[in-house]
């Protein structure tokens, strides 16, 4: 898998469970398909028009389709149209607040991209952050000094949506997101974001 590259989520093609979220979502073969699946149980469930099944001969518990995967229903513009439109959905909740504006910043973007696709690959928040940031602080590249993620997932999912339901602040499930573009001291902002499947993973790298 390509370092720009981050992970297929549900009802992507696949070839490997390698190319499929974080370690716990496999790819699964049924009749001439090869899909990636999602990690579940009969707590969390799954979304609509997907069932949580086991797996033969294996542990692991995966949401698959029950009709055939659906693709999502508006495909996501280049990485910098996201971007900018985050960053003026982010600006609009600080403005609402009296809070400046954030400022772009390509240095910081590179880093929150990286961010965004390691926490699609391992499910671990923060994880690039703390292993390359938090061992030479205050001295990080770019001057980070902060970090932020989210995932947000939904069947038929859509990049819009997905960045609409991340930068909601009456959202319980974002707080620690929301509250770290809204409350800490911060000038510059990066954005990562990558959308597969019917998931989305959202990076930002402040400072």
């Amino acid at each position: 898998m390509s370092l720009d590259t981050g992970p297929t989520g549900l009802c992507g093609d696949c070839s490997s469970s390698d190319e499929c979220g974080d370690a716990n979502d496999a790819c699964i073969r049924h009749l001439d398909q090869r899909f990636c699946g999602r990690d579940c149980d009969e707590q969390r469930g799954c979304p609509g028009g997907y069932a949580c099944v086991q797996l033969e001969n294996s542990p692991l518990w995966q949401c698959v389709p029950a009709d055939g995967c659906a693709a999502p229903s508006v495909a996501a513009p280049s990485l910098d149209v996201v971007r900018q439109y985050i960053l003026t959905r982010i600006n609009n909740e600080r403005a609402a607040r009296d809070r400046p504006a954030l400022l772009a910043s390509s240095c910081l973007d590179e880093l929150a991209q990286r961010s965004a696709l390691a926490f699609a690959r391992t499910d671990e928040p923060l994880g690039k952050y703390v292993k390359e940031c938090d061992p030479v602080w205050p001295n990080c590249e770019c001057g980070w000094s902060a970090e932020a993620e989210l995932t947000v997932a939904g069947y038929a999912l859509d990049w819009t949506t997905a960045v609409e339901s991340a930068v909601d602040p009456s959202r319980d499930q974002n707080a620690r997101f929301t509250q770290a573009f809204l409350t800490l001291k911060a000038t510059d902002a990066g954005v990562g974001f990558w959308l597969s499947g019917d998931e989305a993973w959202i990076a930002l790298s402040l400072h």
